[in-house]
């Protein structure tokens, strides 16, 4: 079940030339056809305010690739500079995940950039074991890329009024977004609890279950104008849904439904001494959302930086 909540009338930009954040992009280029569809993306944005770094690394046991990855930093640096971007390349030996998580710390990146499987996905798993360490302890908002790029239409901003869903719509709406793309404005009323259910079934229908789905309704239609009011003000068109049931199931079909070109979500950051601090949503939807994906953590260096 599913009620269409708040529709905004679409926005005619005004600003001539809006101002965007600095980015500091940091990409993981293996040469894959993700990061050749994450390219073709970033280059689609109107990254006059950046600086690119794209690193390619090597395991001991890859050595023999050395001219191949040259060759695709080479090809990359040269796609970017075409578009007069800033950029520079590092290949290096290591730990990918290790080396990834250290330049984005010591580049303060405010975007890191990997491809969903890569060159060293296991077969029958969704989702590489690099992208998804990086993934769990990356502080940084982190895009994980999958191919084809069907350009950048429709955005799925996926909000449940947490401070974190707060942040990441503040950061989607400071990305330097083309003019005509539409950022759908999504809220999952997850379905009610078990027990509670069975605490009230002495109660009809009608006298209990009516009042409590018009207050979830309400609450859900003020999560979405929350995000609604932030993207209008940055002059970006809106469309907002509010859905009822699994957060998970709910947002794969409406993204698959919508053509969503890329899912935008807030996640917990990395804490000192645990592992598993993505959370369960973020890190169903880095295995099976069929579309890009970028999940925003933490954004105190952007604060700062800018």
């Amino acid at each position: 079940m599913n009620a269409q909540a708040y529709t905004p009338q679409p926005i005619k930009r005004v600003t001539n030339q809006p101002h965007h954040k600095f980015l500091n992009i940091l990409i993981a280029d293996d040469g894959s056809r993700d990061i050749l569809a994450a390219i073709d993306l970033l280059t689609s944005l109107k990254l006059t305010n950046c600086s690119v770094t794209a690193i390619s690394v090597l395991t001991s046991r890859e050595g023999d690739s050395y001219a191949v990855r040259q060759t695709c930093l080479e090809q990359t640096s040269s796609i970017f500079q075409e578009k007069g971007i800033s950029i520079k390349t590092r290949l290096e030996g290591g730990d990918p995940a290790e080396k990834i998580l250290d330049y984005a710390h010591q580049e303060q990146s405010d975007l890191v950039v990997l491809g969903a499987t890569g060159l060293r996905h296991v077969f029958g798993i969704p989702l590489g074991g690099v992208v998804e360490k990086v993934a769990e302890e990356i502080r940084q908002p982190i895009l994980i890329m999958r191919h084809p790029y069907r350009g950048l239409k429709h955005i799925g901003l996926y909000t449940d009024g947490s401070s974190q869903a707060e942040y990441a719509t503040q950061y989607l709406a400071e990305l330097p977004l083309p003019d005509d793309v539409v950022v759908h404005v999504v809220h999952v009323e997850p379905p009610a609890d078990f027990d509670k259910l069975i605490s009230q079934s002495w109660q009809s229908q009608s006298a209990a279950a009516s009042p409590s789905t018009l207050t979830k309704e309400l609450s859900g239609q003020e999560i979405i104008q929350k995000s609604v009011l932030i993207l209008q003000d940055h002059e970006i068109n809106t469309d907002s849904v509010l859905l009822s049931g699994d957060p998970c199931e709910q947002i794969i079909r409406y993204t698959e439904k919508e053509g969503i070109n890329l899912a935008v979500l807030g996640a917990r950051g990395f804490t000192k001494g645990k592992r598993w601090e993505l959370g369960s949503l973020p890190h169903k939807l880095l295995h099976n959302c069929p579309c890009p994906t970028l999940i925003v953590k933490d954004r105190r260096n952007w604060e700062i930086r800018n």
